[in-house]
């Protein structure tokens, strides 16, 4: 089955001159992959993940797609331009941590220069994955922890079908930042300038999505979820 699938789009391809050896190797063989990879999606994955693991797999942006990452390509340009600097609550991820004599410690205060803060947040196909996954599922009402520059929350907030969108950081330099960034969006977006303990002790309101890209550290992050549980269960 898999030779034949591949002598026949080894035909297709001698009649097209304008492909190379290599692009007809990649571009089959993955077709022939996502083909089995589809099959055990259908089977196995709720519904509202496949177009994000189709993007994950391919890698091909709709058109609004490209709108949105020319938005933040944009919105990045303008954080470098006006040489904007913060101060964040340092919270590395646990890959990141490599000496730990030279770094600050969880929770002090570090302040960011223009280009990492340009950089701060996810990328676009991570963006792209997370707005996809709330266009499948229609979600309305999202909650963030972990705002950094508005990155990961403008990707969220796009999608039509989003009402309202909060999210939580605990630097202010970031939360003003994130507040530019989500200007941009037509959803009513709330950024709340609290730490995760004590915005999350506060809040009373159902959730479709609570994202957490906050507190990075596996232990701290940990504890948090642990202590509020209970609260998050019910926002959800």
């Amino acid at each position: 089955m898999k030779m034949y699938y591949l002598k026949r789009e080894f035909h297709n391809f001698k009649n097209n001159p304008h492909k190379t050896i290599k692009n007809f190797l990649k571009d089959n063989f993955k077709n022939y992959y996502y083909k089995r990879y589809k099959r055990e999606m259908k089977e196995n994955i709720p519904n509202y993940f496949h177009s994000a693991l189709e993007y994950r797999f391919f890698k091909e942006k709709k058109n609004e797609e490209k709108k949105i990452v020319q938005e933040m390509e944009k919105r990045k340009d303008e954080i470098r331009r006006n040489k904007l600097t913060a101060e964040v609550i340092y919270s590395p991820k646990p890959e990141q941590v490599k000496d730990t004599d030279s770094k600050p410690q969880t929770g002090e205060i570090k302040k960011f220069g223009t280009d990492k803060l340009a950089n701060l947040g996810i990328g676009i196909n991570s963006g792209i994955f997370l707005k996809r996954i709330v266009e499948s599922k229609k979600v309305s009402n999202i909650l963030e922890l972990g705002s950094g520059t508005g990155n990961s929350a403008f990707y969220l907030g796009y999608p039509e079908c989003v009402d309202n969108l909060a999210t939580i950081e605990g630097s202010s330099d970031l939360a003003e930042i994130a507040s530019k960034t989500l200007s941009r969006l037509d959803t009513k977006c709330e950024v709340i300038n609290r730490h995760f303990d004590d915005a999350l002790e506060e809040i009373d309101q159902k959730f479709g999505l609570i994202y957490i890209d906050g507190q990075h550290e596996k232990k701290p992050r940990f504890i948090i979820i642990k202590k509020h549980l209970i609260n998050l269960k019910k926002m959800a």
